[in-house]
């Protein structure tokens, strides 16, 4: 039953938005089916921010921050997150008079403000239920985060609103590099401190107005802890927020932040305030560490190394997680400094992965990380330690199946290419050449190449 409820709570959170946005096109479709110019315009302009919030990490940071600093937008956020905790827990859902006396008792707003976030500014948010009062302050609602809501999306979007929303194809390439950015964001300070802010005021929420169904009950669980719903709960919300945000901008101002650049920056700071908000957040130094260094991963695989060595600087100091992540760990920090021509800096690094791959027991890695130890040696001019480093890479290579110690030879020979080593180069090459599996037709091809030229 819980993960039935789970799963239900995880479908109607992911969609939320989607959802939200349909209503908003409906509100404006005419009995024709079709939207005005201007709307359609301005839902261009809207699509447009979303894209660029998804796109570009220094828009995205600082739209969060801007959001997280407007007085306005925190007020109506509290009373839209109780209407729609109410919603979730509760089956016949919320009356307007309800929330009026919510919003009246916290201080938030008046009974005619709460009435126009409602039926106004916050209309897309919000479904009648059926069987209503006469009454309009006690008629039930719902909302679009309900997992007990049924939701009519529109079959068919008209013709000129459908080109204006899709003006970012979505391909492949576009889908990799959002789930990319979505790694990279959650180890900037201000999305950890916008999910640590949300996640206490939904808890506080929810004890106040009592949380006692099967639903309230795994709800409160997830968000008590770093749950996947955790994260898509808040998300959508959030998504939600910044398209206010952009609504609230003059005309001027939205065409500036369009066109704008906003450059990605990550400073040490940045890293730090990270590193304590992810230990408020998760309780664990391991579970910590693990989100650190994914998002490490992601930065390098988007060529942001600066960012990156900022992160798993504060991410080693844990000294908590699998030995083999943090053996990678200091790994990349070694290969950062590799490319800052930082020798002595790598070998620090590359003599703390060796230990901790030795303590993980992957052989592979460990002749890697005697790779890394030894070039770096070799860089820093102390060859004969170099040599005694590489010969121990190739001892643990010997010992590992085919295709890894294939891999392995790999590895030895470009990084004896790399430190202009042509007779070592050779010797690498040759053993490479001869483990490498049969159908690894065109890295042999290569690598026969590479060898030709060297023995001309």
């Amino acid at each position: 039953m819980e993960e039935e409820i789970k799963k239900s709570l995880k479908e109607s959170l992911s969609s939320a938005f989607d959802k939200w946005a349909n209503q908003y096109y409906q509100k404006h479709i005419d009995n024709e089916g079709r939207i005005p110019k201007k709307i359609i315009e301005e839902i261009r302009q809207e699509d447009l921010f979303l894209s660029k919030r998804v796109f570009i990490l220094g828009f995205k940071r600082y739209v969060t921050q801007q959001v997280l600093l407007n007085p306005v937008l925190t007020k109506q956020k509290s009373v839209v997150l109780r209407a729609i905790l109410k919603s979730i827990i509760y089956e016949h859902g919320i009356t307007v008079k309800e929330l009026e006396k919510d919003a009246w008792s916290d201080e938030l707003y008046t009974r005619r403000h709460t009435q126009r976030l409602i039926h106004e500014i916050y209309s897309e948010v919000f479904v009648e239920m059926e069987n209503q009062h006469k009454d309009e302050r006690l008629k039930s609602h719902s909302t679009i985060f309900s997992p007990h809501t049924e939701f009519y999306a529109l079959e068919k979007l008209p013709e000129d609103l459908a080109k204006a929303i899709y003006y970012i194809p979505n391909t492949s390439r576009n889908q990799k590099w959002v789930k990319i950015n979505a790694r990279i964001g959650t180890i900037t300070p201000e999305y950890l401190r916008g999910l640590l802010e949300f996640r206490k005021e939904a808890l506080s929420i929810m004890i106040e107005i009592c949380f006692d169904t099967e639903t309230g009950i795994v709800l409160y669980q997830e968000l008590s802890k770093v749950s996947n719903i955790l994260q898509i709960f808040h998300d959508q919300l959030q998504s939600i927020i910044a398209v206010m945000w952009w609504r609230s901008r003059r005309e001027k101002t939205k065409r500036k932040l369009i066109q704008d650049g906003f450059q990605w920056k990550y400073t040490d700071k940045d890293a730090e305030k990270a590193l304590e908000s992810l230990l408020k957040l998760t309780e664990s130094k391991e579970h910590t560490f693990n989100v650190m260094f994914d998002s490490s991963v992601a930065m390098i695989e988007t060529n942001l190394h600066g960012s990156a060595e900022k992160v798993l600087r504060e991410a080693v100091k844990l000294g908590e997680g699998p030995s083999l992540l943090i053996g990678i760990a200091h790994e990349n920090l070694g290969v950062y400094h590799r490319q800052k021509n930082r020798s002595k800096l790598m070998i620090q690094e590359m003599k703390e992965a060796v230990e901790w791959y030795r303590k993980s027991g992957d052989d592979y890695r460990i002749s890697v990380g005697l790779k890394n130890l030894a070039e770096a040696e070799w860089m820093y001019g102390y060859q004969e330690t170099a040599i005694k480093y590489y010969r121990e890479a190739e001892e643990m290579a010997n010992i590992l199946d085919r295709e890894d110690k294939a891999n392995a030879f790999g590895n030895l020979a470009v990084s004896a290419m790399r430190i202009g080593n042509r007779k070592m180069e050779i010797e690498y090459l040759s053993k490479y050449i001869v483990t490498c599996p049969d159908d690894w037709t065109e890295r042999i091809l290569n690598a026969d190449k590479r060898l030709s030229e060297l023995t001309r």
